[in-house]
């Protein structure tokens, strides 16, 4: 019976913590006025990771990404970061990550922000990926959403309201 204890307690003492599940990559802008706001979110994301048993990784431009790059990722969360302006590798990365199903996306704030800006052109994947919504454009359609993990296909409606004049 004390071997026994003995056994059962060096198990306990030398049990292998299990890996994360997954990792997530979280692009950000690292300057600019809303510099705050992906802090905090990079402070709740950080708990989250560690409460779920995730890795999240965080980078701040788009050099780096390409398909080799996206395929440890199983989730790309866009953290007040533009469409516009991404390194031509990245886009394509991108763009097959997701038609592939390799991984998800969800965006914040600048993530959506879809036009000509700063002399970069609209990224027509992008657009047409974001339903082809942008600004002043109104738009009101049902899609279907399929989750990958333990969950059944979902339905929403989203809407984009164009400003009143």
């Amino acid at each position: 019976m004390m071997l026994f204890k003995s056994i059962l307690l060096s198990c306990c003492l030398f049990a292998v913590k299990p890996g994360p599940r997954f990792r997530v990559l979280a692009l950000a802008e690292s300057s600019g006025h809303h510099i705050a706001y992906s802090g905090a979110a990079k402070m709740w994301l950080d708990q989250l990771a560690a409460d779920s048993n995730f890795v999240i990784d965080y980078i701040h431009n788009t050099a780096n990404i390409d398909s080799a790059y996206l395929s440890k990722y199983r989730l790309f969360i866009q953290l007040d970061y533009p469409p516009y302006g991404w390194k031509d590798k990245a886009a394509r990365a991108f763009e097959q990550y997701i038609n592939e199903g390799r991984g998800g996306w969800i965006g914040f704030h600048h993530a959506t922000l879809l036009g000509e800006f700063d002399g970069y052109g609209l990224w027509d994947w992008f657009y047409r990926f974001m339903g082809r919504s942008g600004s002043g454009i109104t738009l009101l359609r049902l899609h279907r959403a399929r989750c990958g993990w333990k969950c059944r296909s979902i339905h929403y409606s989203k809407t984009s309201v164009k400003p009143s004049t």
